[in-house]
């Protein structure tokens, strides 16, 4: 064979290697910025009103140079970059400018501030105070103040007396000096209905069953209550308004396994304070109307003699659907993240014979309250919510730890937070960001202890880099299941 034809071949290669590699360095660099980004319920681009703002994507290619309003901003390994500059508000426009191989690529993006945004024109409906007000069905909250903390959570169909209207809120008195507010899309005036007078308690009865002791209080009304759980000592204590105690008797049963007495106390007039004294503390409790009764389920803590075979875990990958949660400079949606690491904790919990409920199951669209719903469905012992953070507008995440934190609202809870957040610092070897008491829908649930966990920063560049990675994901996982099974090696020791 002649030597001519390699020589041709190679020759072409060459050439057209050559070609290719001219046409890359011809071509223009391509900037994706990914916040400021649009709301996804609008679509407009809206940032707080700060000095100074950060604002991140990618360039590809990597090794291209990159500014920004003119200053020069340092791209990652993978062509992410992340900057923290003052917030133009002169034409409210953030101009980059990126070049590579002799080639640029410029592009602006503009954003508005909140109040460039039209008001809501809703009007409130007005109410003839003072008048008897009824809970509607969903779920209820009252702030202890206008615009102030949430306070209560009433039942659907509960009843009480709005004094008097502030804006949207209606103002509900509790003691003789303390107050609720509610606004006025939870609740419906009842104009017909004659005002209340306080209600006489007479008897309380007390049964158990096979998964939770029941306290009963017959022919109450539906007066507004407060509900809420103690540790040292171990206490579910009900707070009853308008009510006032003619009890003599109460019957508890000798081996009641979660209820070790119940006291009544008359703190004021109107005002009935029930106190349950636990024998452990609480895994769970639900208030619910029974007619005109109020009963009290208190819930039997489940088996714990083979750990956690048996239990029955809600996993929440947080977000979903239209709800994308946080998103990385390279555009890694936190819902699927979350998704991925609660994929796998199911299968580390279900080889062990825990029941892993997944309350996410693929991509949708799921309401705060819904994921709660289902957990309960399902008869979860504990509920996990999956998530990965971000930060708030006007935040400079160079100042910051960015590290990994763990939530949660009922003192039923603290524990379990504690030893999933032990075992999370361990495994990520990020900065402690904190363990946080936060007023979160999907860790207020009283039927069973329920955390949040915030594993890392996806916003940042080198975080979000190595959550791509599988092998350093499967590291929260092994914390995370190790966290849950020494919180139920914990409580198993309190059992016994």
């Amino acid at each position: 064979m002649s030597t001519f034809q390699p020589r041709v071949r190679w020759l072409i290669i060459i050439l057209a290697l050559s070609g290719i590699l001219s046409w890359c360095a011809g071509t223009k660099p391509y900037i994706d910025v990914v916040y400021p980004r649009p709301r996804e319920f609008d679509g407009k681009v809206v940032i707080t009103k700060v000095d100074s703002n950060f604002i991140f994507g990618s360039v590809q290619p990597s090794d291209a140079s990159l500014t920004i309003n003119g200053n020069p901003v340092t791209l990652y390994s993978n062509g992410a970059f992340l900057a923290f500059l003052p917030v133009p508000k002169n034409d409210q426009t953030y101009y980059l400018h990126a070049e590579s191989g002799g080639e640029g690529k410029d592009i602006s993006l503009s954003f508005l501030f909140p109040e460039q945004i039209e008001p809501d024109t809703l009007t409130i409906p007005q109410f003839d105070c003072p008048t008897v007000i009824r809970f509607l069905p969903g779920n209820n909250v009252t702030r202890n103040h206008v615009l102030g903390a949430y306070d209560l959570f009433p039942l659907e169909d509960t009843r009480c007396i709005a004094l008097g209207q502030q804006n949207e809120y209606l103002k509900i008195r509790l003691t003789s000096t303390r107050f609720t507010w509610a606004e006025t899309r939870f609740v419906e005036e009842l104009p017909t209905a004659p005002l209340p007078g306080i209600r006489v308690v007479n008897k309380i009865t007390c049964e158990s069953g096979n998964d939770y002791t029941s306290i009963v209080i017959p022919d109450i009304g539906h007066p507004i209550f407060r509900l809420e759980d103690f540790l040292d000592p171990n206490e579910i204590r009900l707070t009853l308004y308008r009510v006032q105690s003619h009890i003599d008797l109460i019957r508890l049963n000798k081996d009641d396994p979660i209820l070790r007495s119940l006291l009544w106390e008359q703190i004021e007039d109107g005002v009935l304070v029930l106190h349950l004294y636990l024998k452990h503390a609480s895994w769970g409790y639900k208030a619910q109307w029974i007619g005109d009764a109020l009963e009290i389920q208190v819930k039997h803590p489940p088996d714990l003699s083979d750990g956690l075979q048996g239990i029955t875990v809600g996993i929440d990958p947080g977000h979903g659907g239209d709800q994308y949660g946080a998103v990385g400079p390279t555009r890694f949606a936190e819902k699927d993240l979350n998704m991925l690491v609660a994929l796998d904790l199911c299968d580390r919990l279900a080889s062990v014979g825990a029941t892993a409920v997944l309350i996410r199951r693929d991509d949708e669209t799921l309401g705060l309250y819904e994921r709660i719903d289902r957990a309960e469905e399902a008869g979860a012992d504990l509920l996990i919510s999956i998530h990965h953070n971000a930060f708030a507008d006007g935040v400079n995440p160079f100042l910051q730890p960015c590290g990994t934190g763990t939530y949660y609202y009922r003192p039923q809870s603290i524990a379990f937070a504690r030893h999933v957040h032990e075992y999370l610092l361990k495994a990520t070897d990020l900065p402690d960001d904190g363990l946080f008491y936060d007023n979160l829908a999907l860790i207020r649930p009283t039927q069973f202890p329920s955390v949040l966990v915030e594993i890392a920063y996806l916003m940042m560049p080198d975080q979000e880099e190595q959550l791509r990675k599988s092998s350093y994901r499967k590291r929260y996982v092994k914390a995370l299941y190790r966290g849950i099974n020494s919180y139920i090696k914990a409580r198993r020791k309190e059992l016994r």
